[in-house]
């Protein structure tokens, strides 16, 4: 699971360059994303937990850019 998480945070990075994007469609990237992660490496994919990790890190993001 902390392969998946770990992707999810290199994932939401790049959706936040996504432009023309709505937020719920990054989140959306990334779960697909993920998801096709955990697939290809056979990997268990709990959606719960990684949309609860999604979620974390953009309301990080979302503190850290009100910053700059």
């Amino acid at each position: 699971l902390t392969t998946l998480l770990d992707a999810a945070e290199s994932l939401v990075e790049l959706a936040e360059n996504l432009e023309n994007c709505s937020g719920a469609e990054k989140k959306e990237y990334v779960l697909t994303k993920v998801k096709q992660y955990a697939d290809e490496n056979k990997i268990e994919f709990n959606a719960e937990k990684v949309t609860e990790k999604i979620e974390r890190l953009i309301e990080l993001s979302k503190q850290v850019n009100k910053r700059n």
